[in-house]
């Protein structure tokens, strides 16, 4: 059995030692793990054994080396890296994965050109940018003893991945591919399964995804036309001090895929006004642009890209204002194979995204409770300025009438002087065929200026008109035709002290307009008779110019009493004290003095039954309203006068406007003084006393103390008291007049206005005070 047994060992042994050699003939050689350079600067060896791995883009590979360009960082290096090895073997061909290496905070710009020499012959020559996704590089050798890898220009380190030495007869197999695990026979979503392999790490854009990603800080969700997205890239296409804000992020689509689709828009309510750029790249080609305001709805994109390796998004600012950039989505990216059923894709277009979820509202149904704006701009932040009617204790006032729904425009100025207009703007998805709103000036602002409204209905006006802050509420029906969107836009004056408006009871029709109560405004008790103070708690609207000018020290709270404290109340010239009651006074400020002037139109109807001209808007658009616009606004009216010196009334009738007798503040800011309160049309009459709290102080005497002769002496000045804009008294009061009592009829209105005419010098101040309100008894 010995005997027999030994020669069976040999020639197993024999077998194994010959199966060993072909084994080894057949195997790959990996450069890093038999061969070291015989000359380097900056080279790093990744050997297949070993913890350690390199990154191309951001792919993993082992079995290979890096070379530094050592041309980036604070200290750049005199040399960049090269890498010389000499070979002791015949190889017929190397082959590697080629690619930067690991470009986390690199620009997209950066590249190095690399050349690789073989026995001193240029075999390589090639730029690899920081972008670049890893690619295969097969070499032939022929037999080369000597390779020289260098990197004469440019900033990117660049890894060399699997770096493979092929003998002559062996069967060449390319690298595992590191996107094997990704289906090829279904659609791809770009984010979710394929990471990006390239994309800006320092902000302005961030991969929208509810998992955590390493380097990169990513957003959970991004809305855009009041939907929300879960899966895409957002961008920011912010100002930058000096030249450009860019992002971009790179997709390795490997040739693999014939269409890609994604849907882009800008976020929801931002409020910045400024434009940015995204910028679809196949392989460096512009496969697609869009240029992007906040006010956009978003858009379906489907692209070809047959035969494309790399895919790019990039952002860049255009326009922006000094509240910021603007931020847009890039969402629900996919790519598709060839063998993809291409009848499934989405169509190219405006993405209906509401559409579905609002045509399960009712007929007749609130706005803004039921959809939010997907764009808005105001000086109020959004949060402060829109109203849900979520509670009676949360609301907003105008007209003295409170609203738990609804929203309120800010226009104003940036300490800089940059016109910030306001506007809201909805999807409403073509779902509704009518509006119904109320409008008007909010409650306290104390600015005595007008401006417009414009509403536009898929971005065409159907409603310009003035809302004057004297007027009470007003009310309009727009005409919506299945609409997409529709815009409540205040351009603002200017000027950086504006009239707020509100904007409430926001009612959509599917169909006509019919009668609701879906808003209800709860009133105070309101007696037979009423202490008008008590009754109102405050005038809805109050001016006086001299205390609410930046150049005085006036306290405004000193023009109004509420009779709550004996601490409180009006020193009257004969010594007298008023504790409760409204203070008017009449101002015509100094050429430097820096306030907001009254220098537009306020228009009261000064003749009973009077009616305002219907606007030229409501031919065309079929736009009705409680109190219309004109068909040339009082801004304009305004405007001319003052430039010509003239009264509104005179530039009125020469636009042949029937207008009626207007009461207007003249040529130079001169300013008269009002208090409105809102009597719920619940009274018929309302008495009142006014006296002269102190007398008219001639501006010169005031400034200079006499030295110009005798005190001047003011003229007297009008007391003007009107119901719903008609004029329902008109009384001359004096300095030297004695407390005198007026009772005049109010007609159920909801709008008491008292207001005091500025004449040709400022008046003296005026308190009207024991006012009341009382119901005429009815007959039996």
């Amino acid at each position: 059995m010995k005997e027999i047994y030994q020669p069976i060992c040999k020639k197993a042994i024999v077998l194994l030692l010959l199966l060993n050699v072909v084994i080894a003939s057949k195997a790959q050689t990996y450069l890093s793990d038999i061969y070291k350079p015989s000359s380097s600067f900056l080279y790093h060896a990744y050997p297949t054994k070993g913890s350690d791995v390199m990154k191309i883009a951001s792919y993993k590979y082992k079995g290979g080396f890096v070379i530094e360009s050592g041309k980036h960082g604070l200290i750049a290096e005199k040399n960049s890296g090269y890498a010389v090895f000499d070979l002791k073997d015949n190889y017929d061909k190397i082959s590697f994965v080629l690619g930067p290496y690991d470009p986390k905070g690199a620009g997209e710009g950066e590249y190095v050109i690399l050349t690789m020499k073989a026995d001193g012959k240029k075999v390589l020559d090639k730029v690899v940018w920081n972008h670049d996704a890893p690619q295969e590089c097969v070499i032939e050798l022929n037999g080369a003893r000597q390779l020289r890898f260098d990197l004469p220009k440019g900033s990117t380190d660049v890894a060399f991945g699997a770096v493979k030495l092929w003998k002559a007869g062996q069967e060449y197999k390319p690298t595992a591919d590191p996107l094997r695990a990704i289906p090829t026979n279904d659609r791809v979503q770009l984010v979710g399964q394929l990471f990006p392999h390239f994309m800006r790490q320092t902000g302005w854009v961030h991969p929208i995804t509810s998992k955590k990603v390493e380097g990169f800080e990513s957003v959970a969700n991004i809305r855009m036309n009041q939907v929300e997205y879960k899966t895409g890239l957002q961008f920011t296409a912010n100002q930058a001090f000096t030249g450009n804000n860019e992002a971009w992020a790179y997709f390795w689509l490997q040739k693999k895929y014939s269409k890609i689709s994604f849907i882009v828009g800008p976020r929801d309510n931002q409020s910045t006004m400024a434009t940015g750029w995204l910028t679809v790249k196949g392989d460096g080609k512009i496969l697609y642009e869009k240029r992007l305001g906040e006010r956009d709805l978003a858009e379906q994109v489907v692209l070809d890209v047959e035969g494309i390796n790399q895919i790019s998004f990039h952002s860049i600012d255009e326009l922006h204002r000094l509240m910021g950039g603007i931020v847009f989505g890039v969402v629900n990216i996919f790519a598709y194979p060839t063998n993809y059923d291409m009848a499934l894709l989405p169509k190219a277009g405006e993405v209906n995204g509401s559409k579905s979820k609002l045509s399960q509202l009712p007929d007749v149904c609130r706005l803004v409770s039921n959809i939010e704006p997907y764009s808005v701009q105001g000086i109020v932040n959004y949060k402060n300025s829109v109203f849900k009617g979520e509670s009676d204790y949360i609301t907003f006032s105008m007209g003295g009438e409170s609203f738990n729904e609804g929203f309120v425009l800010t226009s104003g100025a940036t300490l800089l002087g940059e016109d910030i207009s306001s506007y809201y703007k909805f999807d409403l998805a073509g779902e509704f065929d009518y509006m119904t709103f109320t409008v008007g000036a909010l409650t306290n602002r104390r600015v005595m200026s007008d401006d417009n409204i414009r509403i536009y209905v898929d971005d065409k006006v159907v409603l310009d008109t003035v809302i004057h802050c004297t007027w009470p509420n007003q009310h309009f029906t727009i005409p919506l035709n299945k609409c997409r969107t529709v815009m409540f836009a205040k351009p603002g004056t200017g000027s950086d002290t504006q009239p707020y408006f509100g904007f409430g009871d926001i009612t959509l029709y599917r169909g006509e307009v019919v009668a609701n109560n879906l808003y209800e405004h709860p009133k105070p008790e309101c007696p037979d008779s009423a202490d008008l103070i008590d009754l109102c708690k405050r005038p809805y609207f109050h001016f006086v110019g001299r205390y609410l000018s930046r150049m005085t020290n006036f306290d405004f709270n000193d023009c109004f009493q509420n009779g709550g404290s004996l601490r409180r109340y009006f020193n009257m010239k004969d010594g007298t004290k008023i504790y409760k009651g409204v203070m008017l006074e009449t101002n015509i400020p100094f050429a430097f003095e820096n306030v907001t002037f009254m220098d537009l139109a306020f228009m009261f109807l000064t003749g009973a039954g009077g009616e305002i001209s219907s606007s030229n808007v409501s031919a065309a658009t079929g736009v009705t309203a409680g109190a219309s616009a004109l068909p040339i606004t009082m801004l304009n009216l305004s405007k001319e006068a003052r430039e010509k010196g003239e009264r509104v009334q005179d530039r009125a009738k020469a636009n042949n406007l029937n207008l009626g007798v207007l009461s207007l503040f003249g040529p130079g800011g001169y300013q008269s003084s009002a208090a409105a309160f809102n009597i719920f049309g619940e009274y018929d009459t309302c008495t009142f006393t006014v006296a002269n709290k102190s007398v008219f102080v001639d501006p010169y005497e005031e400034v200079l103390g006499g030295f110009m002769g005798e005190k001047a002496k003011a003229p007297p000045v009008r007391l003007d008291v009107f119901a719903d804009q008609v004029k329902v008294g008109e009384f001359m009061l004096t300095d030297d007049m004695q407390p005198t009592t007026y009772t005049v009829p109010v007609n159920r209105s909801t709008q008491l206005m008292f207001w005091l005419e500025c004449g040709d010098v400022r008046s003296g101040q005026y308190v009207l005070y024991d006012m009341s309100v009382k119901k005429n008894k009815k007959k039996e």
